[in-house]
């Protein structure tokens, strides 16, 4: 295991297994991007929600990852 492995986030350990439902997080460079994505990925049906900065945006939307819900 290495460093990033053992690490431990705030949602508690990072392990390979996921909980249902279980949070994704996906980060793009640019907000356009991150649009982009959550289009796709949500069939267009996302939200926008502010960040803790203001001027970043947040999208949000149900789906699945590795076949369980998120």
């Amino acid at each position: 295991m290495n460093e990033i492995s053992n690490m431990n986030y705030a949602w508690g350990p990072k392990t390979e297994s996921v909980g249902n439902p279980c949070i994704v997080m996906m980060v793009a460079e640019k907000p356009s991007i991150a649009l982009s994505i959550s289009e796709a990925l949500s069939n267009g049906n996302f939200q926008q929600k502010k960040g803790l900065a203001k001027q970043i945006p947040v999208y949000a939307f149900k789906g699945t990852f590795k076949g369980m819900s998120a």
